[in-house]
């Protein structure tokens, strides 16, 4: 109904907003007609205008051709008056050119005798010239010989000064290496004998070095052994420490031993692992619970929702069947007054239309005779009864619409509960289903018994507070096994402390055992390196009596001695420059004499090249001599000039003028076809001009006929000089013209057509008014009917809403709960998991594979165990990777590994190595095995065992390598690599046994 009412209202108000647009459009076009008409009034004189021009475009080619015409013929006379002034020039040129033609014509034959007359001078000069080159030739040749005679004389001195320079020098270099020679005179006997006295004192050098190197050695032996005395005593006081220590570990290990001995560690972990079950069952208990407990509520909710549902629908079906019954009697009574409305309007119109139709104004009315006609158009009591009808037309259709909108409702409200119930009808049976399900597994836990006794309300806190209580105990227990663990952890701790100090103590006695060891062989070392530097002392002596002899200085031992290596060099050194001296000496003297004898030869060879030089200069002053005389002829024929050169000008002459003359001749034929074609383009000149006269002539006779027919045809004067301003304006205005008044035309039109068409629409949208209501009542009751609306359609969509969430809640518990359903039997899975193998750290897992392993690892280990002694065998303490030894010669006794010697450890160990490489080897041969002391601290009899070990893995193909000083041991290995220290920190490295 409200929807009804808005439309109505809202079909009003858009008839008075489209009634305003409309008045506005109409005014406007209105002001746009008027706007038309007065551009066109404007536009008049233009328009008239352009017919004046349109009408004069006839005559414009006679005037083109008119203007064309004198254009051309004034052309014609200046070109006229042009080739007149031309025709004169080129006569007075002509005759210039005429002269100048004869000029040319007498010089060209003054240049032709000239030629013939300098014939007999000109071969007269050709001889001279032929003579005067040969001599010239001569000349050049006399002065290249004497040039050159010059060079090789210029080379000889320069040979000869550089030869006495070469002789100088090697005098002065003959009477140093005299001087020098004389001066080491007395060291002559150590240059003979070089060699012998260097080889003395080489063998004298190692002994000199070993001297030096046993004396240091006997040093830093006595150095070391002091330094081990006080190691030894420090060593002596640390392992008693250390003994003290041990006792005291040992009491705090059996106390703690005690101590664990009396918690019962596997019961309270029996007892603790069924507390975690009992737990675990709890809490999942008290989430079934949970779940179940929300299942009951929302089935209880569901079937109130749809006993709700089912009650609404029954009211809304009564209602409906009322409202369609209204519907009816209200569809009834609008047929009736629609019918009644439509017969007033036939009636109305048939009776009156006509008689008003009839009426004129001015003249008497048929009915009443008046000439007043105030009904022509109107009649108010009819119009009345009309209206009052169509009121009551428009109130029954609304409310016949407010019922007919009702009905609608009730009918969507009544659809809308039927499928509320029936997927409620289908939802009860799932969800009682479900409920089942729950209270099965709810059964199934083993505090349901519990539980059954306990009001359902309280049952949360009940179990909440059990839950809490277990966990209480729990805690209790974890207490009890931690304070075990940390007891545990101190035994161990302790057990690791006592591990340390035993190899400690094993490791204080072995020090000690290897200082004896040491201090003894520095002892024996001292007294070899003391004997040795007594031998160093008698080679050296004997050394320096012998070379005695070839030294003057009684100081030359000290001076070796401070220096081995430097005097040595000096004598080598000397010897080397004697040697040298005297070989250069020796050099210098056959090199003088045989520069004396090229000296002698090059002075003989100045000599003679002197004199060939004079002869050569003597003969060039001839042949000069007589070249100036046939030089002084020659200049005074032509001036010296040469015979071609004067051909060649006077030749040059008579071509020029020759060229001359024929370029005036040609110049002047050419003058002579300019002058005969101006001739004959000044007669064309005339004979054009008459033409376009006549043609001017014409055409001024066909303008003035054309404008006195134009004048005779439009009732008006006009001449020539009105016309020409008229056949100014080019095409282009012209068109621009009649579009601008084209355009003012299609303007009114549209304008005409606009106006008509909105008067029109605006006549029939007032026809068309509803009611008489202004629009401001009509905004103001739209507003209001709209407010009520919406409010009425947010408290609908507020329903719907709650609707659809509580059907998406009861979708998604039921969803929640099938999740909870399948991930319970994961979790047990991974539960039981994580008990046998988990933890955060993967210590568990880890824990299980390297126990594996170490059993694995063991196994091989006292396979070889068993064949270096069969009284042990290794055994992995339970839960742990520790190790312990089963003494079999002590009734099995369990050994812990600290407990065991220095050569129960090492038989253990080299088993382990061994059967680490025994496990290796199904990924890899292990064939070389080496052994880094640890021998030195076994006694004789574990030493032959794990001998008898080490021999039987050498002769099963592996090699074998023992790291060790222990001297028992050479005699049973045959193969060998032993190292060997000597002096200046250098070690010798042999193999004895291959």
């Amino acid at each position: 109904m409200k929807e009804g009412q808005i439309s109505t209202l809202k079909k009003e108000i858009d008839w008075h907003e489209q009634w305003s647009k409309l008045k506005e459009s109409t005014e406007a076009a209105g002001v746009q007609l008027e706007q038309a008409i007065n551009s066109k009034k404007a536009a008049r004189d233009r328009e008239d205008k352009l017919q004046q021009i349109d009408r004069v475009q006839l005559v414009r080619p006679i005037i083109e051709r008119l203007k064309t015409t004198e254009q051309q013929i004034a052309t014609k006379t200046a070109e006229d008056s042009r080739l007149a002034t031309s025709l004169s020039a080129l006569a007075l040129k002509q005759e210039t050119l005429d002269d100048l033609i004869r000029d040319a014509s007498l010089e060209r034959e003054a240049k032709i005798k000239e030629e013939e007359d300098a014939k007999p001078m000109l071969d007269t000069a050709r001889a001279m010239d032929v003579l005067l080159s040969e001599k010239e030739e001569q000349i050049n040749a006399a002065n290249k010989e004497l040039q050159t005679s010059a060079e090789k004389a210029e080379q000889l001195n320069e040979m000869l000064q550089q030869e006495q320079k070469k002789s100088t020098l090697l005098q002065e270099e003959i009477s140093k290496l005299v001087g020098w020679k004389a001066d080491n005179e007395s060291r002559r006997s150590v240059a003979e004998h070089a060699n012998v006295i260097l080889s003395k004192l080489s063998d004298a050098g190692g002994r000199l070095e070993s001297l030096h190197l046993y004396k240091n050695k006997i040093s830093k032996a006595e150095a070391e052994t002091t330094r081990n005395l006080r190691k030894k005593e420090e060593l002596e006081k640390d392992r008693l420490s250390a003994h003290d220590l041990l006792q005291q570990k040992r009491t705090q290990r059996h106390k703690l031993q005690s101590d664990l001995a009396a918690i019962p560690i596997s019961t309270l972990e029996k007892e603790k692992a069924n507390l975690d079950t009992a737990i675990e069952d709890i809490i999942s208990a008290i989430a079934q619970w949970k779940i179940l407990h929300v299942a009951l509520k929302d089935l209880s909710s569901l079937q109130q929702s749809y006993e709700s549902n089912t009650a609404n629908l029954k009211i809304c079906q009564e209602q409906l069947a009322g409202s369609e019954k209204r519907l009816e009697a209200m569809q009834m009574q609008k047929e009736t007054a629609k019918l009644m409305l439509e017969k007033a309007s036939l009636a109305v119109a048939e009776s009156v239309e006509l008689l008003r139709d009839k009426l004129v104004s001015d003249e008497p009315c048929p009915v009443c005779g008046s000439t007043s006609h105030p009904y022509a158009s109107e009649h108010p009591k009819l119009d009345h009864v009309l209206s009052q009808l169509e009121r009551e037309y428009k109130q029954i259709e609304q409310e016949y619409d407010k019922v007919k909108s009702l009905c609608n409702s009730l009918s969507q409200e009544g659809t809308h509960y039927a499928k509320l119930i029936t997927l409620q009808e289908a939802e009860i049976p799932e969800k009682r289903t479900a409920l089942e399900k729950l209270e099965k597994t709810w059964a199934g836990f083993s505090i349901y018994t519990q539980c059954n006794n306990i009001a359902e309300e309280e049952r949360t806190n009940w179990l909440s507070q059990h839950l809490q209580h277990q966990k209480t105990r729990q805690q209790q227990f974890n207490g009890q096994m931690k304070a075990f663990s940390e007891l545990k952890e101190q035994l161990d701790s302790i057990n690791a402390q006592l591990t340390g100090l035993d190899k400690q103590m094993d490791g204080f006695h072995n020090q000690i055992k290897d200082i004896d060891r040491i201090i003894s062989s520095l002892h024996e070392q001292s007294t070899n390196d003391a004997h040795e530097l007594q031998k160093a002392k008698t080679h050296l002596e004997q050394m320096r009596k012998t070379l005695a002899a070839h030294f003057q200085s009684e100081q030359w031992f000290d001076n070796w001695q401070a220096d081995p290596e430097g005097f040595a060099g000096r004598i080598q050194d000397f010897a080397q420059e004697w040697n040298t001296k005297n070989t250069t000496l020796d050099e210098c003297s056959r090199q003088k004499s045989v520069l004396e004898e090229k000296l002698n030869g090059l002075h003989e060879q100045v000599r003679s090249i002197r004199e060939e030089t004079n002869l050569k200069m003597q003969n060039l002053t001839k042949l000069r001599e007589l070249c100036m005389d046939l030089n002084q002829k020659r200049n005074d024929i032509f001036d010296g000039r040469a015979v071609s050169a004067v051909e060649a000008k006077l030749k040059g002459a008579i071509n020029t003028v020759t060229k001359i003359l024929e370029q005036r001749k040609k110049d002047a034929e050419i003058l002579r076809v300019k002058i005969a074609g101006n001739v004959a383009q000044s007669k064309q000149l005339q004979v054009d001009m008459a033409s376009l006269t006549r043609q001017k002539d014409e055409a001024k006779l066909q303008l003035h006929e054309w404008l006195a027919q134009h004048n005779k045809q439009y009732g008006f004067s006009l001449n020539v000089s009105e016309l020409m301003p008229l056949l100014e304006f080019s095409q282009e205005y012209i068109e621009n013209e009649r579009a601008f008044l084209r355009t003012l035309d299609d303007a009114l039109t549209q304008a005409k057509s606009i106006m008509d068409e909105r008067a029109k629409a605006l006549e029939t949208h007032t026809s068309q008014r509803l009611s008489e209501r202004s629009l401001e009542d009509l905004t103001h009751l739209h507003s209001a009917t709209l407010t009520s609306l919406n409010q009425n359609s947010h408290r609908v969509h507020e329903i719907d809403f709650k609707l659809k969430e509580d059907e998406s809640n009861q979708n998604r518990i039921g969803d929640l709960l099938q999740m909870i359903a399948k991930q319970a039997a994961i979790v047990d899975n991974w539960a039981k998991l994580n008990d046998i193998i988990g933890s955060a750290d993967g210590k568990k897992f880890r824990q299980i594979a390297q126990e594996y392993t170490l059993d694995v690892l063991l196994s091989y280990a006292n396979a070889h165990l068993s064949v270096l002694s069969k009284r042990y065998v290794l055994q992995r303490i339970s839960q742990t990777l520790g190790l312990q030894v089963i003494d079999q010669d002590m009734g099995d006794e369990v050994r812990t590994v600290f407990s065991l010697s220095g050569g129960e450890s090492f038989l253990v160990s080299l088993a382990l190595a061994l059967g680490l490489a025994s496990l290796s080897s199904s990924r890899m041969k292990v064939e070389s095995l080496f052994i880094d002391e640890g021998f030195g601290s076994l006694d004789p009899a574990t030493l032959n065992i794990a001998m008898d070990a080490l021999e039987r893995l050498h002769n099963q193909g592996r090699k074998v390598g023992v790291i060790s000083h222990v001297q028992e041991m050479t005699e049973r290995i045959p193969v060998q690599i032993k190292v060997s220290k000597q002096h200046s920190g250098k070690s010798k490295v042999e193999v004895v046994g291959l």
